[in-house]
């Protein structure tokens, strides 16, 4: 049995630039990785590619992401051989953590190596990004500025790492009714702008910002409590991961994020909390 971990990314900031004709939207965002983790494990053998889901995420397992990820990889590749793949999910779905996007990248690039596939990881990332726009992030490893739809990607590891108190108040979002909740405006921005590698702390503390956060407060208007919450326990910052519903706040020390996250705990109940500090590289590169 072969074991892998997907993490879940955290968009430090999100800013929507435009929309192209065919409905995606143009963004310019730079993901980064949290130590919240999905488990896949794999057992290749026959022909045929299945999955046993802990908690179940889509209704048919035929859905789940993981399931379409192995099975375009068998149609690209004229792929014979199958793999039987248990996920545990530990990253909450509709969440704006990437929990879908980061089981499809790592099935791809486990079963590239477990059937010997040798695609490289270009390869890997077209085939991903037709998946969803944040699978390639994950299969290039790296923290990064990602544009265009999400498939350009600058690696950005000498920016800071943070402490991070992450909230998911158990309301799922969704992605394209937040989209639609701009109503086709966005703030106008350089489209030429570029973001200088070595900020320090406090400069990467100013742009973060989210362009979906005022939509999803009015699909989840408890994202203002998490809001609230993280605010009184004196985070730096309080930013909205991608689409929400999670938000997550940046503490200057370990020791007050520990404080924040059991204050927090007690209070909400029905709450997903977690604390961790982010970090760039993915576990795979080294796995």
């Amino acid at each position: 049995m072969n074991r892998f971990l997907a993490p879940a990314k955290v968009n430090l900031f999100l800013h929507v630039m435009g929309r192209r004709d065919d409905g995606y939207h143009l963004l310019r965002t730079v993901m980064t990785f949290f130590p919240l983790y999905d488990i896949l494990e794999m057992d290749v053998g026959g022909n045929e590619v299945t999955l046993a889901c802990h908690p179940p995420v889509t209704g048919n397992p035929e859905q789940n992401l993981v399931v379409r990820a192995a099975r375009l990889l068998q149609k690209n590749c004229n792929c014979r051989q199958g793999v039987h793949i248990s996920l545990t999910k530990n990253i909450p779905a509709a969440a704006g953590l990437g929990g879908g996007s980061s089981d499809a990248a790592t099935t791809l690039m486990a079963l590239n190596r477990l059937w010997s596939l040798g695609l490289s990881q270009t390869e890997l990332a077209e085939i991903g990004l037709t998946l969803g726009a944040d699978v390639p992030l994950f299969i290039g490893q790296k923290t990064a500025l990602a544009e265009g739809i999400g498939e350009q990607l600058t690696p950005m590891e000498t920016l800071p790492t943070f402490p991070l108190l992450l909230i998911n108040p158990g309301v799922p979002v969704s992605t394209p009714a937040a989209f639609s909740g701009l109503n086709g405006r966005w703030p106008e921005r350089d489209a030429n702008w570029s973001l200088a590698e070595g900020l320090q702390e406090n400069d990467a503390l100013t742009w973060m910002e989210n362009d979906l956060e005022s939509p999803a407060r009015c699909l989840a208007p408890e994202i203002d409590t998490v809001f609230q919450a993280l605010h009184q326990q004196g985070a730096r910052m309080v930013r909205m991961s991608g689409s929400g519903a999670s938000v997550f706040g940046v503490f200057e020390s370990d020791n007050q994020l520990i404080f924040a996250a059991e204050s927090i705990k007690s209070q909400y109940n029905n709450w997903l909390v977690f604390s961790g500090r982010t970090f760039h590289i993915h576990p795979f590169a080294s796995g």
